[in-house]
């Protein structure tokens, strides 16, 4: 153990050789890709949970979606949350983000032909939904969305 107050002098080369293996680690880091039992697996882990797939619906029937309007579609999803699963799309490519710096400066987001491609499985789920609800009467759902449909 290392007491408090301790000066510990390196040379110059073994600071070279430790910061080289920071490198090393970093880069295996990112080049370390995950590893799934199964293609159903990695796709919820990119687009799965609570959040994302509402996003993703909410965008394919309205093209282009601003912060503030992912509220008020959904509005039981909180800031910090809204703002960690755009992040998390983005990153994926499943969502486009498009920064505007003009006064005021806003951010739109827009699906990737990859996100486009999830549209027609988020809306047959939602159909799923529709029809366990009806069997099981699991709760009253509320539209608040603009759309014609009823899938969300």
């Amino acid at each position: 153990m290392i007491e408090p107050g301790l000066v510990i002098i390196l040379s110059n080369k073994t600071l070279h050789f430790l910061a080289s293996q920071v490198n090393i680690v970093k880069e295996m880091d990112v080049n370390r890709k995950k590893r799934f039992y199964c293609n159903t697996e990695l796709a919820l882990s990119v687009v799965g949970g609570k959040w994302k797939p509402l996003i993703i619906y909410h965008l394919g029937k309205n093209d282009t979606l601003r912060f503030g309007e992912f509220r008020k579609v959904i509005p039981s999803i909180n800031q910090r949350v809204l703002t960690r699963e755009l992040k998390d799309l983005v990153e994926h490519k499943i969502i486009n983000r498009r920064d505007f710096y003009k006064n005021p400066p806003h951010v739109e987001y827009t699906l990737t032909e990859s996100g486009k491609s999830l549209i027609s499985l988020i809306e047959q789920l939602g159909d799923w939904g529709k029809r366990y609800n009806e069997i099981f009467k699991y709760g009253e759902v509320v539209y608040i969305n603009k759309y014609s449909d009823d899938k969300c």
